[in-house]
Order: structure tokens, then sequence, then C-alpha cells
């Protein structure tokens, strides 16, 4: 099954899909998405926190691009992706009473600073 790759911008609550081009593969837009700035069409977003979606519809894996500094704390030469059933997992634990489950997610969560709580929390909609 093929998949499409779109922009997600985490800059809105909750998150959503950058209009404008879809691609095949996900290198295109993981280079977009880790420097928009590079970009004529990325203009709105350069200051933005950006994520790539991969879909075959629906949603199935969510990527964060390479970067060497970030605001959200992530810090990584290759993207980093989480499919979209580990995602729906860390957004059910986040009002999880279950402590195991709390534990191991803030023990991932910690580890890698891409699926922070907010960003999660701003995935709801697509997941």
């Amino acid at each position: 099954m093929s998949s499409t790759y779109r922009i997600l911008c985490m800059s809105h609550d909750p998150a959503i899909v950058v209009s404008g081009e879809e691609w095949n593969s996900p290198a295109e837009a993981v280079g977009r998405a880790g420097n928009p700035s590079q970009f004529a069409d990325m203009a709105e977003h350069q200051n933005c926190d950006l994520l790539v979606g991969r879909y075959s519809y629906p949603l199935v894996a969510v990527g964060c691009p390479p970067r060497q500094d970030s605001a959200t704390g992530c810090m990584h030469l290759h993207p980093q992706w989480i499919e979209v059933d580990w995602a729906r997992l860390l957004l059910a634990s986040l009002d999880a009473e279950f402590d195991p489950l709390r534990a191991a997610v803030k023990e991932l969560t910690q580890r890698h600073r891409c699926w922070s709580r907010e960003r999660i929390q701003r995935l709801r909609s697509e997941l």
C-alpha cells in the first residue's frame, strides 16, 4: 500500500495539516519540516513546530525531522518516527490512573523528547 506524506503544524492546538503539497516518499516532507525557511511555500511556518505525517488513510505514523536545536527540546540527526498505535497509547496514558503505564510512558517521553505531552495532545484530532 502506498503512503503519502504531509506536514503537520504543531503550533496549533489541535495540530493542523499544512495545506499544499503531499509527497509519496518522506524525504522532501522531512526536509521541508526540518528547515521550512529554505522553501518559499513554507514561509508562514518558518517559526512553527513541524512534524511529518505518513498517511495511508488514515494517519499511520508521525515523524519528527532532524534537528540540531529545537524549542521543543528534541535534537537528533535522523527523523524520529512513531507509529500511530504508540501515539494513541501515549495519548491514553496522559490521563491514565494505572501507575505502571504512566511510569513507562514518562520514561519514554523523557528519553525521546519528540513525543512530549504537549505534542501528543495536539495530535489528538489526527489520532
